[in-house]
Formats: C-alpha cells, structure tokens, sequence
C-alpha cells in the first residue's frame, strides 16, 4: 500500500487554543527523513523507499541505489532484492511461515537500518464483497472470517474500475502530416474508456472486542449513483486483504487519523508516528512501516440495470453537437487539425467515390479518452 507521508512529516507544531493563523519557520535545508514502507509477503517481497522533501513540495523524493536485503532472523540473506523502480525494490522468493524475516536497508550514503523481525501472517479468503441500496447511494460492503485465529486485525485496499461512453461514436481520424482522414481501427475505437482509481483511504478493522474473529458488514466506500460515470455502463472493484499485527494496525489507525481527520478544533491532535524501523550507525529519523502477510482478493462487478436508480449520468458530456465539414484539405486542417480540434465521425458521400465532406463533434463528445480514461479494455473485465 502507498501510505500518504507528505504531511504527517512535518505535523511537528501543535496549537493549543489558539485560533491565530501561525506560519511556522521551517528550514528548507533541514535533515530530509527516510521513509520505509513495504511488504515481505510469501511469493513477493517490496520496499518501497523515498525521502521527505521541502515544505510546499507535495510529493516525496525517491531513494534510489539503496542496497536492501531480506534477511532471517539469524541474519542469514534471504534474498538480495533488485531496484525495480526508482526508490522500489522487490523480490520474488517463496518464504516460509514458520521464520521470521527482516529487512536491511543501507542507503548510498551508507547509513543503515533494520526493520524488526516478523512471521508473515496467512490471511483467510475474502467471504463476499457485496453492496446495498443506503441512505448515502451505494455502499459496498466486504465480510470476512479467520477460523485459525492468528489474527483480529486487518486491512483492506481497493480498486475501482468502470466503463463510459461519449455521445458519438467516431469512425475517423485526421492525420495532420498529409491533411487527410482516415478510417479507424475497430481496436483504436474511442466510444468506450475504462478509467481506473485506487482508494487512498486507509481501512482497517478488528475483531478483538468480539468472540469470534468474523468481519461482518465492513463499509468499504459509498457511491452517489447520479454524481458521477461510475454506474453509467458497468463497475467493478477489487478488495484486497490482508492480516496484520496489532502494532500495524495501531500505526495505520495513528496515520489515518493524522492525515483524514484533522482539520478541526475539536477533532484529534496530530502525533508522532512510531515505526517498526530503526537507524543501526546512526540517530537518523525514519518513519513507515513493513508488515509481513499473504493477500486475499475478490472482484466483483455492478451492472447499470442492477441500481435501483433512475437519474445516473449515461454519458461523458450531454451538451454536444456535431457539424459537417467540406472535404478540402483546408477546411479539414482548419477544423479537424487543431489543437482540441473537432474529431471526424462520419464520411459523407455525393455522386463522387470520394467523400464530399465529413460529420465532426467536440472531442468530448467523440473521443472518450478526454475523460480521463484508457480506450483499451483491461484483461479482468467481463
């Protein structure tokens, strides 16, 4: 999971009572913290690595060319693993449930740290992700059970997915280099776009304060049918589960708190994170977490006819129009060759095997990939 550090690395200044605007005065220059997060897991194992950065930057700076090693508890390696990416190692390596496992983080400039050692947790199977008809639109709901009992904690990511259409569908394009329109390729259609989100919220859960370790009726997110495309064709989203430790579950619950619920007055006080990372040579600051578990997931996907509403949005842009566009290389230039130009629909046919002119419309009501969403169907859909 991608944690949001960018502002709990700087929640150092706490006002009590006071209502005055303060602007603190921070020193650019400062020392830039190390932040850790990452997953050892059974068949795949990623640290993620990057650096705090000045205030007014929001984003975090990637630690590249880190050496980081997945070692036992006897300090044995593991596994070496490889920079996939900047500031991203992995490794795919099957572990065992029954050792425990670090990691060993030494950064290029030669500092070290180590995580503490961990089992990695089983997670049980998701029982069913289903949704209902509430007061606040769609809720969706996910219920799980863990029979082996070797955790009451538990954490879960998603992502969602949709389809959407524009209002004309268009079987031209216009290439500028030689001013002239061509047919499109079924397979470079633009009528339909899936466009794809991943929950930034953190959801957790527990089952100590029950008997029995059964998440029943857990609320994942709520959906305004009639404010947005979600439901406009099809939905679908996938849960990802996980078992975690009660310190895990308490450091996600500290930053969930930090980084969703401030704001007021009344609300909590932002606090220092702890983290299951330490500095080895040195008294260097480091926040994050790696946990240690297997993940579950499960799909599901809702159909437009299956919401009981009436009023959902059935395309990108209803304020559209199209026009007719006379087949000269300068009329097609002028209209078509633009920046946000129109986009060709249709040929349109005289006397003559060459078209006398073509049908054209905005690109957002012709070209769906101005909504923010891919023109290719994912492998998963359905």
């Amino acid at each position: 999971m991608k944690l949001n550090f960018k502002h709990t690395a700087f929640m150092a200044v706490i006002v009590f009572g006071c209502l005055e605007e303060y602007t603190p005065d921070l020193n650019n220059n400062d020392e830039r913290i190390l932040v850790v997060e990452g997953r050892i897991g059974n068949n795949v194992t990623s640290i993620q690595l990057s650096r705090t950065t000045e205030v007014g930057y929001d984003s975090l700076a990637s630690e590249s060319k880190a050496r980081v090693n997945l070692e036992d508890e006897n300090e044995n390696i593991v596994a070496v693993l490889t920079e996939v990416d900047n500031g991203v190692y992995q490794d795919s390596l099957p572990l065992e449930f029954d050792r425990k496992y670090r990691v060993r983080i030494t950064t290029s400039n030669e500092q070290e740290y180590l995580s503490e050692a961990m089992e990695i947790l089983d997670t049980p199977p998701i029982d069913s992700i289903f949704w209902e008809n509430t007061i606040n639109g769609i809720t969706i709901y996910v219920s799980t059970h863990n029979d082996v009992d070797n955790s009451r904690y538990y954490q879960w990511e998603f992502d969602e997915t949709y389809v959407y259409r524009v209002m004309y569908y268009s079987n031209y394009y216009f290439q500028a280099s030689d001013t002239t329109v061509h047919r499109r390729n079924p397979e470079d259609q633009v009528y339909y776009c899936w466009q794809s989100y991943h929950n930034e919220n953190i959801k957790i859960g527990s089952t100590i304060q029950f008997s029995e370790n059964v998440v029943s009726k857990r609320s994942l997110t709520e959906i305004i049918p009639s404010d947005n495309l979600k439901f406009s064709i099809k939905y679908s989203i996938n849960v990802i589960q996980s078992s975690i430790s009660e310190d895990y579950y308490n450091f996600l619950d500290l930053l969930r708190a930090n980084s969703e619920d401030l704001g007021s007055i009344f609300g909590p006080q932002p606090s220092l994170l702890t983290s299951n990372v330490s500095p080895v040579n040195s008294d260097n600051k480091v926040i994050g977490y790696i946990s240690a578990n297997t993940l579950e997931e499960k799909r599901i996907f809702i159909e437009r006819l299956d919401i009981p509403y009436r009023d959902i949005p059935a395309i990108f842009n209803t304020y559209c129009y199209d026009t007719t566009v006379v087949n000269t290389p300068v009329n097609l230039y002028e209209q078509f060759g633009q920046l946000n130009g129109l986009i060709p629909l249709d040929a349109i046919y005289g006397s003559s095997p060459i078209p006398d002119s073509y049908s054209g419309a905005p690109p957002s009501c012709a070209d769906c990939r101005t909504g923010g969403g891919v023109n290719k169907e994912p492998d998963f859909w359905e």
